[in-house]
């Protein structure tokens, strides 16, 4: 495998499109930087309006990109113009879904006749720019839309039609624009309890029935249902949303938070990571700033790219954090107040000078990151929460307008990270509220709320196992990944099925050159064997005598040598287990009826975290079945495998955990009727040679092909995602147990197909 910026048209090449503003932007450019580093050939494809905004505020080569990364730009199809501001949000959302379509399939289309590039094989968009699914539809290939607001405000989106169904937006007149209507309940969006109608994102807000926001986030959530998956950029937080999300959308995979998960795939001082997508210039020498103050005491404010204030509220603002007396470092954008330039007043700089730095913008993710900061005084935009969440830092908020109501209510309530100022700002509120923010009892509660969120933030993003780690992996694999139709006698397989030692972005890596090696000089052999048999793998047998030695199936091994040799001779009683067998889980099988246990075992090899350990436990306690399962000293990564008191005790009676066990023959155990397994290919073969249906968790190498052939091409697995869920789990294992996708999997376990193998 070449570097990635050698010209490979084998290689996938994604399309990400952003909405246009800068909230969308800056996650998008992570996800391209993340698939980049999966191997992707990567088109960035900006406006003209933003390209050029980006070309001014981070220089003219900023855009250049490196062969493997490239940026394009299509018109928005509003006015030309250079003014450094975000544009005019629903004149730009009516234009992008009305014009962009036929430039964007012209783009495609250039693309796609380029001899240097790999032809587009998937897109990447922003849910605000569903047109892109038009394309990808003509184009037969797969689209993920990315929808950058949080879960919560996503799933209200997704609700907006029944407002209207229900009479609730529009609003009649301008009259009930009050507390007493704004108060109305709403308890019928699913996994969004104790909501109010002022917490829906602010578009419902209208009078007009034929608003342009209130149409056009009905009909990109509605067409949201056409892509291949959705991702959200965030985390555990909101894990019941998720769930409930997945009955009414496509796949929906939580990856984030993706600034998070960058920072562990990509190295700043590389190529990718210098790409930047403010759209102002950011003064790093805030950072320096921050370096000189001690922990916990800096307020950090920041409205965002959009929000706009009026004079006066900036005024409120400056002299609210006046009053508190801490040090604060604070961005104020040229535009921030509302037709005017954002000026503070000479007063308010000399009261002031000694506590406090000004910027016009700043590298957010490093200031909340800061060690200084104790607390931010934020719009709630969601990039900004979840930078502040997984920096430990907990927030004054105050919203503004779009999503921004539903993530402060989350934030304050369910959260427990934030406190809420008034629309109607306040130089006294605004005191108050922070100094209880930076030293009051509440504020020390939503700091230690916040470092439990940021611990949970670090766990989804920073290790192999992690949920959102897994997660991106699993969109990679499954819905952007690469068709592999040139493999000899196997079918339908993709990128995601070849074992996984292919997936390294290092040309001189050691498995790969090991394998490419080792079978290279199989071609000296005499002959080869495999642990096989030829009812199950015929044809591909068939077609490796073409390129090898001849090639014999001899297997299952296991039955010939239990055909050939006693188990009490001196050659039976010789044993290769490098674990102690423990053989009194035979006898505890005894007692079970036939099919009624479930055998959980992830081989010698297999690793996972301690979360997935949990969740599996729960998982098969909540299915009420029996089951043996082997859990080895070394199955948590880095950790003693433990499992939680609680469970013990919840399955006292119908389980059995021993360290290793003597497989072949529970296996081939009337009481077993399912197996969870890691798909090795000693288990995948003994489970089938026992007639026992598998339920498949594959880890590493050869392991994924094995899985993929099992569910598929023989018929006797169901795979469940490498983000261990304990609901999934329990849904599986009852599926393999009692369902008709079980039962039929049985079936052709027990069909037979390997009694002549070794007769």
């Amino acid at each position: 495998m070449g570097s990635h910026d050698d010209f490979n048209p084998q290689k996938p090449h994604v399309v990400c499109v952003p909405y246009p503003a800068q909230g969308h932007i800056n996650p998008m450019l992570k996800v391209a930087k993340l698939l980049h580093a999966k191997g992707f050939h990567v088109t960035f494809v900006n406006t003209v309006y933003n390209h050029n905004r980006l070309l001014r505020s981070r220089g003219p080569n900023a855009l250049d990109g490196l062969p493997s990364f490239q940026f394009e730009a299509i018109p928005d199809g509003l006015p030309e113009t250079d003014v450094d501001a975000t544009q005019d949000i629903p004149a730009l959302c009516e234009s992008t879904m009305k014009n962009c379509l036929a430039p964007f399939k012209e783009l495609l289309r250039q693309i796609n006749a380029r001899d240097d590039v790999p032809p587009v094989s998937c897109i990447v968009s922003d849910g605000c720019m569903s047109f892109t699914l038009d394309a990808a539809e003509e184009l037969g290939i797969p689209e993920v839309l990315f929808w950058t607001p949080s879960a919560c405000a996503t799933m209200a989106y997704l609700h907006f039609y029944l407002f209207i169904e229900k009479g609730l937006s529009p609003f009649i007149d301008e009259s009930y624009l009050t507390k007493e209507y704004l108060d109305t309940v709403i308890d019928w969006i699913p996994s969004m309890k104790n909501l109010k109608l002022k917490d829906i994102p602010s578009f419902i807000r209208t009078t007009n029935p034929d608003d342009i926001m209130l149409k056009f986030v009905i009909r990109e959530t509605e067409r949201s249902k056409r892509a291949s998956a959705i991702i959200l950029n965030t985390f555990d937080l909101e894990h019941d949303i998720i769930q409930s999300m997945q009955s009414i959308l496509p796949p929906v995979y939580s990856v984030g938070p993706l600034h998070l998960l960058a920072n562990r795939e990509i190295q700043e001082s590389s190529e990718t990571g210098k790409m930047g997508s403010n759209l102002w210039k950011e003064e790093v020498e805030c950072l320096a700033w921050l370096d000189t103050k001690a922990p916990n005491s800096v307020v950090y404010v920041n409205f965002g790219s959009i929000t706009v204030m009026s004079a006066k509220q900036l005024e409120e603002f400056a002299w609210g954090l006046a009053g508190s007396g801490k040090e604060f470092l604070w961005v104020i954008r040229p535009d921030l107040v509302a037709g005017e330039e954002a000026v503070v007043s000479p007063e308010f700089l000399t009261e002031t000078a000694d506590r406090r730095m000004l910027a016009s913008w700043c590298p957010q993710e490093k200031v909340l990151a800061h060690p200084s900061v104790g607390g931010f005084l934020t719009h709630n935009g969601w990039n900004s929460m979840l930078e502040s969440l997984s920096g430990g830092v907990p927030m004054v908020c105050w919203p503004f307008f779009a999503d921004q109501q539903t993530n402060c209510k989350f934030c304050c309530d369910e959260w427990e990270v934030g406190m809420e100022i008034g629309g109607d700002v306040r130089r006294e509120e605004i005191e108050k509220v922070i100094r209880e923010l930076m030293d009051g009892e509440k504020g020390k509660k939503m700091r230690d709320k916040a470092e439990e969120w940021r611990r949970l933030a670090e766990e989804a993003t920073e290790h192999e196992h992690g949920s959102s780690v897994v997660n991106f992996e699993t969109v990679v694999k499954e819905h952007l990944d690469t068709v592999v139709d040139w493999i000899p006698s196997m079918k339908n397989l993709k990128l995601k099925d070849i074992p996984t030692f292919i997936r390294t972005s290092n040309p001189n890596d050691i498995m790969l050159n090991f394998l490419v090696r080792e079978t290279g000089r199989s071609k000296r052999a005499s002959a080869i064997i495999l642990n096989t048999f030829d009812d199950l793998e015929h044809d591909i047998i068939r077609s490796m005598q073409s390129i090898l030695p001849p090639v014999y199936s001899i297997g299952p091994l296991h039955l010939i040598v239990n055909k050939e040799i006693e188990e009490g001779s001196e050659a039976g009683r010789m044993g290769s287990n490098l674990w102690r067998e423990e053989m009194e889980c035979l006898d505890w099988l005894d007692t079970k009826t036939p099919n009624s246990v479930v055998y959980v075992n992830f081989g010698s090899i297999t690793v996972m975290s301690a979360k997935q350990l949990v969740e599996f436990a729960w998982g098969l306690a909540a299915t009420r079945k029996d089951f043996l399962w082997v859990i080895r000293p070394d199955l948590v990564a880095g950790d003693e495998a433990v499992i939680p008191p609680e469970f013990l005790m919840e399955t006292e009676g119908r389980r059995m955990l021993s360290s290793w066990c003597p497989q072949e023959k529970v296996l081939s155990h009337p009481a077993i009727g399912g197996f969870l397994t890691h798909n090795g290919w000693n288990s995948t073969l003994e489970s089938i040679s026992g007639g026992v249906p598998m339920v498949c968790w594959p880890f590493f190498a050869e392991q994924q092909t094995n899985c993929k052939f099992c569910c598929d091409e023989w018929e006797v697995g169901m795979e469940i995602g490498g983000d261990v869920m304990r609901e999934e789990v329990e849904a599986v294992v009852r599926e393999l147990m009692d369902g008709e996708k079980g039962k039929k999997m049985r079936e052709k376990a027990l069909s037979g197909e390997c009694d002549g193998a070794y007769a």
